[in-house]
């Protein structure tokens, strides 16, 4: 099933669910900051100083947020971006000016808006100052308000909390009720309970164009996506960029758009948008296209930059009708989902840590339903360092053995089990949704397999002859 074509998804917020008591100080708590010298007039033209001089611990996180307000654009301009940027004073040395807020595409039509973010003050920081720039030229008066500051405090038992939150939400009962009418001595069979499938959507982006099996290397790589995924995304080929590489001219003929496989203007390319899409049906995969626009000038077809607006209109109403029209059954997905997910630093172990604890929260939280990686081997993705394969071969990297071991040992129910009876007998355990096979082995001869789902709704109750 398609999800839909979406510019940008991500959003998290804390929700509350019946019998999980879910709040903000699960993740972290707050001290509040007396703000002493804040900026008079809360009344500026496109660089607004917020606070000075305010005195911070080092190695520290805070949280910081206002309202803003524009109160005028000039009128060659749509919109601006309101970047929220913390100035560190250290107590010898340079400041350090560092962007953790922003808000794009901003017009004076919003009215009253929250900025905010949170930042960790480096090792000798004794002050701070707090601005709102405006980035786009012109001059653009804006007002602030409210103004909040406050430290964080991390809370030592999220984890804890958050593999609570995962035994509640990603799990359900299966309950065995045995009978043995041939009197099989039960205690010398083993049963095996293995779960093949899991239900939450974990994906990767993917590119299309390795979806064929022509080469061992994409045969590879289509091993190594099914093995590991139950959902995916075209990276690039739904693209208008990709879709639309060139302005239809006159001097261009048919035989050299074939021959140099030109994507022109008028002339839409499906090819490797439906390659990697058709290779996400064929396994029942959960798929969603990516993207339908991209607002920056860089990501669009280089025919369209220098276009009118008039121009710029009717090819934006284009690309929506073609889309519409070639993938016209597809559903915009609502649900949270962490929707590109990679990172990147320069310590590996760090590295292994922040994706570590990204993907128990995301995991623990009750409204995100699916988790796609932006890309997963280090030969075909756009940032490498997060790759999960390596190689020729595609060898687990260090990211690799732990998302194997999040998503397929820990994240998953296997167990075995005998029984000391010989009469009828019932067993129970709580397991992670998904799809199980259950078999029975008496010494070397497998009695039987049965294989059952475990639904993300409820339980499973089964009745089962021996």
């Amino acid at each position: 099933m398609l999800l839909g074509i979406f510019v940008f998804c991500l959003g998290v917020h804390v929700a509350s669910v019946t019998g999980l008591n879910l709040n903000p100080d699960h993740f972290v708590s707050e001290d509040e900051v007396n703000i002493i010298q804040p900026t008079q007039s809360f009344e500026g033209n496109r660089l607004l100083k917020l606070m000075v001089n305010q005195p911070v611990e080092t190695n520290a996180e805070y949280y910081f947020s206002c309202r803003l307000r524009l109160l005028s654009i000039p009128a060659n301009l749509m919109w601006v971006r309101a970047n929220l940027v913390v100035v560190m004073i250290p107590r010898h040395g340079s400041p350090k000016w560092i962007e953790f807020g922003r808000i794009g595409k901003l017009q004076p039509a919003d009215g009253w808006v929250d900025i905010g973010g949170d930042f960790l003050t480096e090792q000798g920081t004794a002050k701070v100052n707090m601005q709102v720039s405006i980035t786009d030229q012109g001059s653009v008066p804006l007002e602030i308000s409210s103004m909040r500051m406050a430290k964080i405090r991390k809370n030592p038992k999220w984890k804890e909390e958050a593999n609570s939150r995962i035994d509640f939400l990603r799990k359900g009962r299966i309950s065995l009720s045995f009978t043995n009418p041939k009197e099989y001595p039960t205690e010398q069979i083993h049963f095996k309970l293995e779960q093949i499938a899991s239900s939450f959507p974990v994906g990767s982006a993917i590119q299309g164009g390795r979806m064929n099996p022509n080469s061992r290397g994409n045969r590879k790589y289509q091993e190594f996506f099914t093995e590991n995924f139950n959902c995916g995304v075209p990276e690039n080929d739904v693209k208008w960029r990709m879709m639309e590489r060139r302005e239809v001219l006159q001097t261009h003929n048919r035989i050299f758009q074939i021959k140099h496989d030109c994507t022109l203007k008028g002339s839409v390319s499906f090819r490797n948008g439906d390659l990697a899409l058709a290779a996400l049906k064929s396994r029942n995969y959960v798929s969603r296209a990516h993207c339908l626009f991209w607002g920056r000038s860089k990501k669009i077809p280089s025919w369209l930059k220098n276009e009118s607006p008039a121009a710029v209109k009717d090819a934006l109403e284009r690309r929506m009708d073609y889309i519409a029209e070639h993938y016209g059954n597809s559903e915009a997905g609502l649900p949270i989902w962490l929707t590109e997910f990679d990172v990147v630093l320069d310590d590996e172990e760090e590295q292994l840590e922040l994706m570590e604890d990204v993907l128990r929260l995301a995991f623990s939280h009750p409204q995100v339903e699916g988790i796609v990686f932006w890309g997963f081997w280090d030969r075909a993705m756009w940032r490498r360092k997060s790759a999960l394969a390596s190689g020729s071969e595609f060898e687990l990297t260090a990211a690799g053995r732990l998302f194997r071991n999040l998503f397929f040992d820990e994240w998953r129910t296997n167990e075995e089990f005998t029984v000391a009876t010989t009469s009828d007998f019932t067993w129970a355990t709580n397991a992670f949704h998904g799809k199980y096979k259950l078999s029975a082995r008496l010494d070397d001869e497998v009695l039987w397999t049965k294989e059952f789902e475990l639904g993300q709704c409820g339980n499973v109750f089964l009745e089962v002859e021996i």
